[in-house]
């Protein structure tokens, strides 16, 4: 399906029924109302006349700096070869669920995105990522959802979330995530007013990045009763790769102040 700046004034469905084998290329496409769809797609890299010079990763579904007035919604998709986002203003919620396979790639990048309402990832239709999930610099105008989620990948092969420098104005909730062979979370530098968690989705120690995380509160409001206590985010802090307990440090609380002295309260 090749159609770059293309313009359709209500909504873009591509439902169950669809199926692509080569590239979806929706490249600064104008869609007034929502994107929609439940389909499979599938890169072939045989076929390089498929795919946009300016896919040079050939990504099966390429929407570079695409406009969608509403929602964007991968529902229960199967996707063999990574979808771009980069760059696309959304005027509501981007839903993400089921399949999204680029081994030793990046399965999602929506980095410097731009989302007026929800980031929901999982959450009621599980979601399998096989590559890397990239929000970079991404911007997200309620909450990011995170639940139900498999962030997958061989040992060797970089996997997991990299949200760095992503602005979320209300709470990220990671809960219910699985991160297999050492998938990483990096929240280097994000913003957020709460984080709600739970210790079973922790990253395995050294692959936790947080330098420069801001956020206002652990929320222990909701089903998933976010551990708070300065014993248990001293637990998550050693999960940073090189983090080190200060002898000299006794009590709890003198203990979390300093440990989270490039992990900013507001």
């Amino acid at each position: 399906m090749d159609a770059p700046g293309i313009d359709v004034e209500n909504d873009l469905k591509l439902d169950s029924g669809f199926k692509a084998d080569g590239e979806v290329n929706l490249y600064e496409a104008r869609i007034g109302g929502s994107l929609s769809t439940s389909g499979h797609f599938k890169s072939s890299a045989l076929d390089l006349d498929l795919f946009d010079p300016k896919n040079v990763d050939r990504r099966a579904f390429y929407a570079l700096q695409m406009r969608v007035g509403g929602s964007v919604i991968f529902r229960d998709v199967h996707m063999n070869g990574g979808v771009e986002l980069s760059g696309t203003t959304i005027g509501a919620d981007l839903i993400l669920d089921g399949s999204f396979v680029s081994p030793g790639k990046t399965a999602i990048d929506a980095s410097s995105t731009d989302i007026a309402g929800n980031v929901i990832v999982g959450y009621g239709v599980p979601f399998l990522s096989d590559g890397l999930v990239n929000f970079v610099t991404s911007r997200i105008g309620t909450d990011f959802f995170v639940a139900q989620a498999t962030f997958s990948g061989a040992a060797r092969e970089p996997h997991g979330l990299d949200a760095s420098g992503m602005f979320v104005k209300n709470a990220l909730v990671w809960t219910n995530v699985a991160l297999p062979n050492g998938g990483f979370l990096n929240l280097t530098g994000v913003n957020a007013t709460a984080l709600i968690d739970d210790e079973s989705s922790w990253p395995a120690p050294g692959n936790l990045l947080i330098d420069g995380f801001t956020y206002t509160e652990f929320s222990e409001t909701g089903p998933t009763n976010a551990p708070g206590d300065a014993d248990t985010r001293l637990r998550w802090l050693r999960l940073q790769p090189g983090f080190i307990r200060s002898p000299i440090i006794n009590s709890p609380r003198s203990c979390a102040k300093a440990a989270t002295s490039r992990v900013r309260f507001r």
